[in-house]
């Protein structure tokens, strides 16, 4: 092996000395030999390959996700037994094994044999025998020498072995038996035979498919010494564990690399006028924050300098962050540019759309909309193309194939969190050089927002709007609720409006469910709101009556709004000041922090009742009480982190990014960035990438890169 390292590191440095130099075609004749060496295609083409299995054991594993045998070779042991030397029985403990003399034989359920060792004994228990064990028990004598390997299960000074694995003395050799997890009825001997058959098919050691170059500054070990310390040596130790963790944050970093790289066009330059803020303050009903601002001037520098195409706004629930990309949007409008806003919901667009179209026809520009109920679409899309439209605001409607737009220069994404990396992708491509501005509700920790949006900056709203109070939180048990409801008639009396939230699960389709949620509807609005308005909103309510519902209750048309937690986003109504959250203890800390945004909208005392069974669990307690100690949205998003983990709640898939079995993108910060900076600098050196790179990376993000540079 040192030998070879030798060699490589002699083609690397050859392979670099051209890159420098820029002659790519002297450097691509070495990769070719390092290739020979460490067969990047070849690794490549057989970790994809389809596994080779009988149809009903290749069911087993697809329900896994086991499809190639890079996805085979990637199941991790459960855990590893060491039957490397003989235990005496008062010593054994946890995997042990045990050689002795058999001294009794009892048949039945459990078949029972006993062994001695002269320092104790062992029962050794066999249940629901099937016709081949129970030939192999039969033919073990009273008096035969055995070797049993098994868990030690003691209960007080009687020890136990369960479906231990026994054999004659003579037959025990000294190993360490790899386990793994459960495949159906797979027993474990078939899992370790189908991995050592595929292990088989490998090119001949040592194989890879990352540069060499990245292998050796990261001091990782092979491909090939990590699926034999994995599955043959039985070895995995933080080495191992530090290459499995950086392969998974490297392809994912460089497809997103790859896509960046593809972005050809120079981002948008703007100029403006030194006093431009403060001429549009002036001009404003309210007195912008200091973080509002911050905001702004950053986002107006980012542009008018061209440094950088892309922006993520994170503010809490209420902070402001629409005014602000309006403003943003009112200074590339005014260098002759379209802009383009998207919401995850028709409401919240058509809010926007209604603060737009205030704010931006007043300086001469026009504003659309467009969501899927929007009708005479075609006329829309000409009028975007004409550039008749100046600023188009909607919602995935936007992304239909036949918008085109004149001359995209700003594009904001509210609630980044709804929509993926594709969704973006389709977006952005609709301006080739216009600035992206992706606005969070949801605060993420920056390691996150590091890994889903590369070298997009951060720029945060902490502070909320002067006038705002903060909503004072009160938990209720169910038994108490009458409280929360009378005071709640008290505000409808004072003319405020309130939100009532319901606990059915969205995609619930059963009418059981769905009958339950109307029956208590009807309880509460006749016993404590029958001479109000009332309208009741759900899922199952056609987009026409749901909008109809929203826009009259922003309108003072209705008092009391009943919900499920469609409301969760995409209302803003600032007369509103109770909201009541029936089976707090069902949602996640998130979700009630953003159901509690919906009041505390102006300068009225809002208040937001938590209502939960007597007994809630441990967990539901801790989210409640976070949210009685804080109402700041970056706060409950680190206790949010503490409470669920990093896992389950900034999972990569739902943003569009391919999962993490190894790594863990909070946990794992240094070597995330250590796998962004190996791509930069691979990239800015146009370094060349191999066809068996390229194929992993397309593998894991189930895309085509057909457009990198490749050998």
């Amino acid at each position: 092996m040192l030998k070879t390292k030798q060699v490589l590191n002699s083609l690397e440095t050859q392979i670099l000395k051209f890159v420098h130099l820029k002659d790519y075609k002297s450097a691509e004749v070495y990769i070719k030999k390092e290739n020979s060496v460490l067969k990047f295609d070849k690794c490549a083409d057989w970790l994809l390959s389809k596994l080779v299995l009988k149809p009903q054991v290749e069911k087993i594993f697809n329900k896994k996700h086991i499809y190639c045998v890079w996805d085979l070779l990637l199941t991790k042991p459960l855990r590893n037994e060491h039957y490397t030397q003989i235990t005496p029985i008062i010593h054994a403990k946890d995997y042990a094994c045990i050689q002795g003399t058999v001294v009794s034989k009892k048949a039945g359920n459990p078949y029972t044999i006993v062994i001695d060792d002269g320092y104790g004994r062992l029962d050794c228990k066999w249940f629901n025998l099937n016709q081949f064990l129970k030939h192999i028990l039969k033919n073990i004598k009273v008096g035969s020498h055995v070797v049993c390997e098994g868990k030690i299960t003691e209960f007080g000074l009687f020890k136990e072995m369960h479906h231990p694995r026994i054999k004659a003395s003579s037959q025990f050799k000294p190993h360490i038996e790899v386990i793994y997890p459960s495949f159906g009825n797979l027993k474990n001997t078939t899992i370790k035979k189908i991995i050592e058959q595929h292990l088989l098919l490998s090119p001949n050691p040592p194989y890879d498919y990352l540069p060499y170059t990245i292998i050796a500054r990261n001091n990782l070990p092979f491909l090939s010494e990590v699926f034999e310390a994995l599955h043959v040596k039985s070895a995995f130790d933080e080495k191992i564990e530090k290459r499995l963790k950086y392969d998974e944050l490297f392809l994912m970093q460089l497809g997103l690399a790859l896509q960046e790289a593809y972005k050809t066009n120079e981002p948008i330059s703007i100029e403006f006028d030194e006093d431009f803020l403060q001429k549009i303050e002036k001009k404003l009903p309210f007195e912008l924050t200091i973080d509002q601002k911050k905001a702004i001037n950053t986002i107006l520098n980012d542009m008018h300098y061209a440094k950088t195409s892309s922006r993520l706004l994170q503010g809490d629930v209420g902070s402001g962050k629409t005014i602000v990309a309006l403003i943003c949007a009112l200074a590339v409008l005014k260098n002759n540019y379209q802009v383009c806003i998207m919401s995850p919901t028709t409401s919240l667009a058509e809010q926007t759309f209604t603060v737009a179209k205030k704010f931006l026809e007043d300086e001469g520009f026009n504003v659309g909309l467009l969501v899927s109920t929007t009708k005479k679409k075609n006329e829309i899309y000409q009028a975007v193309k004409d550039f008749k439209i100046h600023c188009l605001i909607g919602t995935h409607a936007l992304l239909n194939e036949k918008l085109e737009f004149s001359n995209l220069g700003f594009l904001v994404i509210d609630e980044q969190h709804r929509f993926g990396v594709d969704q973006r992708k389709i977006l952005s491509s609709k301006g080739k050089s216009a600035y992206m501005l992706i606005m969070s509700a949801t605060p993420i920790p920056r390691s996150l927002a590091f890994a889903i949006y590369g070298k997009t900056k951060i720029v945060e709203i902490r502070s909320m709007p002067k006038n705002r109070k903060a909503v004072h939180t009160i938990h209720l048990y169910k038994k108490s609720e009458d409280k929360a409801f009378l005071h709640a008639r008290e505000e409808i009396l004072k003319k405020h409006q309130v939100y009532i939230v319901f606990a059915l699960i969205e995609e619930s389709q059963s009418k059981v469910d769905f009958d339950s949620l109307m029956g208590s509807y009807e309880d509460i609005k006749n016993k404590y709101f029958g001479e109000f308005k009332c309208a009741f909103l759900h899922s199952n309510i056609k987009s026409a009556q749901k909008e109809k519902i929203f826009h009259d209750f922003v309108h003072g048309k209705i008092d009391c709004l009943m919900s499920t937690t469609v409301i969760e986003v995409g209302i803003d109504n600032p007369n509103a000041t109770v909201i009541i959250i029936e089976n707090a203890e069902n949602y996640g800390l998130a979700q009630l922090h953003q159901l509690r945004g919906r009041v505390g909208r102006s300068d009225l005392d809002s208040f937001c009742y938590l209502i939960t069974k007597d007994r809630i669990s441990s967990l539901a307690k801790r989210r409640i009480d976070v949210l009685l100690s804080t109402n700041d949205g970056f706060e409950i998003a680190k206790q949010d982190l503490i409470l669920r983990g990093s896992g389950e709640i900034y999972s990569t898939r739902q943003h569009g990014l391919p999962d993490l079995e190894f790594a863990d993108i909070l946990n794992d910060r240094e070597l995330l960035e250590k796998a962004q900076s190996d791509i930069y600098e691979l990239l800015s050196l146009k370094y060349p990438l191999s066809n068996g790179l390229i194929k992993m990376v397309e593998h894991k993000w189930q895309k085509k890169f057909s457009f990198a540079r490749v050998i």
